[in-house]
């Protein structure tokens, strides 16, 4: 009764911010502030699955990222969406304003970072079979049991046509590049905390790189295991790994490492909140993972935009500092991404942030 009442027709009805109508959660509550967040973590089972993307998310993880960055870029959005319309209803029909404004959002959480020849006609195809299941699921216009084809072939024409013009798939493209970095920097900092909150960490399959998928079927397309086993090996310096981010491999090196620290450690030990001092503390979340004989700290932004310097670095650090606890205050630590040691009873954010946008610090 709940997935068919809620999760498939509600969450096909309401699109305000499509990033929400997620399996298990709810469209009208926009997320956690910090303390809550602790408390959430911290009341975790060591036992708990942490999945961020299975086989029945509506929307992959990545993708769900990028519809919640545009929460950042209000008013751009706002302005976007309403010259769109105008530009799409001047070259023929449009669909009915809630359905044009998913199809809206949808473009561009899953639009891709790489973009080879021929790519628009292969994302056109899986725009039109995502929003055949979501109108159906809907129920409104057509449905699994009374589908109407002249409806769906309407909508099917829309994209293809909005896809073939230049003039929107320019504008498209202008506002993906902008809001992507940030949805980036949330999706590194989305999968660290994944692998070091307590609680037992889900990868699905795939989601190693960038994960651009809508809702089954899409998101259980053939893997490319081989791809990401060539780039798993390489010995690629991760300063390139930052500088070519849109390909997904320093996503994958942050997983692959985390992955490699619990299972030196195994047990990472009891939940710590951090707090950070400064300008700009408002903008980082931190905590501390101790055991008897380690302790681990973990350190990633949030509400990134207004930190966002070239690519995926971070600036706007100085004066501002994480304060450790007294148990770990006088320990050594050791960057598991980048090397890097750093000590003493604070550490400053410019220190910790300078080489990757998120750490995971260890004495072990």
């Amino acid at each position: 009764a709940m997935a068919k009442s809620l999760e498939d027709t509600a969450f096909y009805r309401w699109y305000r911010l499509t990033a929400l109508n997620e399996v298990g959660g709810d469209p009208t509550r926009f997320g956690l502030d910090p303390e809550g967040a602790h408390r959430a973590f911290a009341s975790r089972g060591a036992r708990a699955l942490v999945a961020t993307a299975t086989h029945d998310t509506k929307r992959g993880e990545d993708t769900r990222l990028r519809i919640a960055a545009l929460s950042a870029f209000a008013d751009l959005w706002a302005d976007e969406v309403a010259a769109w319309r105008k530009l799409n209803a001047s070259s023929g029909p449009s669909p009915e304003p809630d359905t044009e404004y998913l199809i809206y959002q949808t473009l561009v959480g899953a639009y891709p970072l790489e973009r080879p020849d021929g790519f628009r006609e292969a994302l056109a195809v899986r725009l039109c079979a995502y929003l055949e299941k979501a109108l159906r699921e809907a129920k409104r216009r057509t449905s699994w049991r009374d589908p109407d084809p002249a409806y769906e072939s309407a909508i099917t024409d829309f994209v293809r046509r909005v896809l073939g013009s230049p003039v929107f798939v320019t504008r498209l493209e202008t506002l993906v590049d902008r809001i992507a970095p940030t949805a980036a920097v949330h999706g590194l900092a989305q999968a660290v905390l994944k692998l070091t909150v307590p609680g037992v960490p889900d990868i699905y399959q795939g989601t190693e790189l960038w994960d651009f998928s809508l809702v089954d079927p899409d998101n259980r397309r053939p893997v490319d295991f081989a791809a990401r086993a060539e780039a798993l090996d390489a010995p690629t310096p991760l300063l390139e790994l930052m500088r070519t981010w849109r390909d997904g491999r320093v996503k994958q090196r942050l997983i692959a490492d985390s992955l490699a620290l619990r299972a030196r450690l195994g047990d990472l030990g009891d939940y710590r909140p951090l707090a950070a001092a400064g300008p700009v503390g408002a903008h980082v979340f931190a905590f501390a993972r101790a055991a008897r004989d380690h302790a681990a700290i973990v350190v990633v932004p949030r509400l990134v935009r207004p930190l966002l310097a070239e690519g995926l670095a971070l600036r706007g650090w100085r004066d501002t500092a994480l304060t450790l606890p007294s148990g770990i205050r006088a320990r050594t630590f050791r960057d598991i991404f980048t090397g890097a040691r750093l000590s003493g009873e604070t550490l400053p954010l410019e220190e910790v942030f300078s080489v990757l946008p998120v750490a995971v610090l260890t004495d072990a």
